[in-house]
């Protein structure tokens, strides 16, 4: 029934973010990202991570749905941790030209091997079976569809020590409609 109820809910917020037209707003790329850690300290404290947020730029767009893109990417990268490491998540910006603003957050995590990267923001897909990982297969889905709404791009790299890097970029000070 949870579990249910979380992809339940998860659906919703996806219906949410496509039905949404983004009002385009200067936003604090540095805060959205500080305040999903603090949104998430308790899950940092638990899984023992070392997450840093360092200089990142200002972008165009939606505040919420920008946060919600933020703290989705840092659960991901707690969730998906190595069991025989500390964590290490690290926030980013990248030159991503005059027009974007580019954020890469990298983890030494499990990682996502080459043949699964595009496959990862399919609804409901997930890369591991494991069921204690939980979730419902949305997660990178929601954080896709955040960022083409808003006109950028999302990819995986490879991270550090193994693990994963997700980049993506957000128009750079733009007001009104979303581009086309």
């Amino acid at each position: 029934a949870d579990k249910l109820r979380a992809r339940i809910g998860a659906v919703v917020d996806l219906f949410r973010i496509e039905s949404t037209e983004v009002a385009f707003e200067a936003v604090d790329l540095e805060a959205c990202f500080r305040d999903a850690v603090d949104l998430l300290r308790d899950e940092v404290a638990h899984s023992g991570a070392e997450v840093s947020v360092g200089p990142l730029p200002m972008a165009s767009g939606g505040p919420l749905l920008i946060g919600q893109l933020a703290q989705n990417l840092l659960i991901n990268a707690l969730k998906y941790r190595h069991p025989e490491r500390q964590p290490l998540v690290r926030v980013a910006a990248f030159d991503a030209g005059p027009q974007m603003v580019g954020v890469r957050v990298s983890d030494n995590g499990l990682g996502i091997p080459r043949e699964q990267r595009e496959r990862v923001f399919e609804l409901f897909h997930r890369l591991r079976a494991d069921s204690a990982l939980g979730g419902s297969g949305l997660g990178l889905a929601l954080c896709e569809r955040v960022v083409t709404q808003h006109g950028g791009r999302i990819w995986v790299e490879d991270g550090d020590a193994g693990g994963a890097a997700l980049l993506f970029t957000l128009p750079r000070g733009r007001r009104g409609r979303a581009p086309e």
